[in-house]
């Protein structure tokens, strides 16, 4: 579902939603998802990074200099792998600090500058995927 989202595509189901999964509908419901999916500037993601199993795409969204941003980890087999980068390696820009908020389950992951790294995990065929909204009176 976070891969249909930074694509912008048009996702087609086929399933009773009478009976499924709690979990399941979860996503098909999740706001802001459907607000990344759906985001006026119909600007598809891309890929700007990619380093054995991992990969980062990027999405800019309609609000001035604020993003979609995802961490796949593509190998299926093992344990959660860990990347350590900063947000200006994801290609961002427009503010020295984005407020992040996880995108499958609304958690504020507070106010990050551009410069500062962070350690990401990510499970086996797993996605890590936040929105970065500009801040625009930080002071460090």
């Amino acid at each position: 579902m976070g891969m249909w989202a930074m694509m912008a595509s048009p996702l087609f189901m086929s399933v009773d939603l009478e009976t499924i999964r709690p979990s399941s509908k979860g996503l098909l419901l999740n706001k802001m998802l459907l607000e990344i999916n759906q985001d006026p500037l119909g600007v598809q993601g891309q890929r700007i990074w990619k380093f054995r199993k991992f990969e980062i795409w990027q999405r800019p969204l309609h609000k001035a200099h604020s993003y979609a941003i995802a961490v796949i980890n593509s190998d299926n087999e093992g344990v959660p792998r860990t990347i350590k980068l900063s947000l200006s390696e994801f290609g961002v820009t427009g503010s020295p600090a984005f407020n992040v908020t996880d995108v499958f389950d609304g958690t504020s992951h507070g106010v990050a500058h551009v410069n500062d790294s962070f350690i990401y995990e990510v499970n086996p065929t797993g996605i890590y995927m936040v929105r970065l909204d500009p801040v625009m009176s930080w002071k460090r």
